[in-house]
């Protein structure tokens, strides 16, 4: 074999390898940054799911502390909140969410009815809320027992969504 064709067979070789090379390398870059940005698209799920959550539990407290009654604002935030609800969390979580909202709203209902009225800037005590009284003790550990429900199933939800990445 002359050294001509040596030279020639060395530098199409070389080339070749080049390509190779370039060609491997390309395609483990673009799986890396694929992955890479699969991972962080599922952090952001994750994170906007738990923001979610947060406002869920929120307004589930709220409508406890002003004992079911809300603004127009308040109750169109509620709304906006089921339909989000709707799109980012599991069946049973809505599901338990709405059981969680009524037991909160019949806690409220009766409870309300126990407190004193206000008649031109004078509390008035109302008489035979006894029965109102009784209710709403009953339907307390109703409301509370839904609440951690809900709220165990959320922080359960999280952790399977972070056990994806």
């Amino acid at each position: 074999m002359s050294d001509k064709v040596f030279a020639l067979l060395t530098v199409i070789s070389s080339g070749i390898f080049g390509l190779a090379v370039a060609m491997v390398t390309s395609r483990l870059s673009t799986r890396r940054e694929d992955r890479t940005f699969k991972r962080q698209l599922i952090r952001e799920r994750i994170e906007a799911t738990r923001a979610l959550y947060e406002d869920a539990l929120s307004a589930l407290e709220t409508l406890y502390v002003q004992r079911g009654r809300g603004s127009k604002d308040e109750q169109a935030s509620l709304t906006r909140l089921l339909a989000r609800l709707a799109l980012r969390s599991t069946d049973e979580i809505r599901t338990q969410f709405d059981i969680a909202t009524q037991a909160t709203l019949e806690w409220a209902a009766q409870y309300s009815q126990t407190e004193p009225e206000e008649m031109s800037g004078m509390l008035f005590v109302k008489s035979g809320t006894d029965k109102y009284r009784k209710e709403a003790e009953k339907l307390y550990p109703i409301f509370h027992e839904n609440f951690f429900k809900i709220k165990t199933m959320m922080v359960e939800h999280l952790k399977e969504l972070e056990n994806q990445v």
